[in-house]
């Protein structure tokens, strides 16, 4: 009787040590997998990333502008009010200047809006006059800002907008700058200038 009641103990010890290994061998499978799936996710979405940011263009102000220029001809034969990107940013426009919220409005029938990162946000909200607005320059005036995210159906209202000109006060590059952009309409030329002054924070 002690044999049987021994051998039936060293039995159940042998069948919980397999139920142990067992379970440890199932979680390991489990652990693998969901190790492939975390990675294969990751992947996917940096082609998704990869593809978006593929999906439009951004040039630099004085390299737009020198295309215009060379462009002149077929340009002329346009309407004679449509003005060139050239004449928008250098020329004195009729304007609209919004920073830290406050709109600031100079001339009639206004072309060009100048506005802040921080006042992106409510620019739905400021009953701007936006019917013949065909430029918007956002200013970046620090390193923090270049975190943020321009919305470009925020601007859906605008409806002469062409162009986007994003001004950035500190080091960046032009990845760093199209990174910050969302929601693109291909109806908007996307424009950028690196304005360095100081290494803000």
């Amino acid at each position: 009787m002690i044999q049987y009641i021994q051998h039936l103990i060293t039995k159940i010890k042998a069948n919980l040590l397999g139920r142990t290994k067992l379970s440890f061998a199932l979680m390991s499978k489990v652990c693998v997998i969901a190790a492939f799936v975390l990675f294969s996710n990751a992947v996917s979405g940096q082609r998704k990333y990869n593809s978006e940011k593929k999906s439009f263009q951004m040039k630099e102000a004085k390299d737009f502008m020198r295309e215009e220029k060379s462009n002149s001809k077929s340009l002329r034969k346009s309407s004679a009010k449509e003005k060139s990107v050239e004449s928008l940013i250098v020329d004195l426009q009729p304007s609209i200047y919004v920073y830290n919220g406050i709109v600031k409005t100079y001339g009639d029938n206004p072309t060009n809006l100048f506005i802040d990162i921080a006042s992106l946000e409510q620019i739905n909200k400021l009953q701007l006059l936006s019917k013949d607005i065909e430029i918007v320059s956002i200013t970046i005036k620090n390193n923090r800002e270049l975190n943020s995210e321009i919305d470009l159906s925020s601007f859906a209202a605008f409806d002469k907008l062409k162009y986007v000109y994003l001004i950035s006060k500190v080091s960046a590059t032009e990845q760093e700058i199209m990174s910050m952009v969302s929601n693109y309409d291909s109806r908007y030329s996307l424009l950028y200038e690196i304005q360095e002054e100081s290494s803000n924070n």
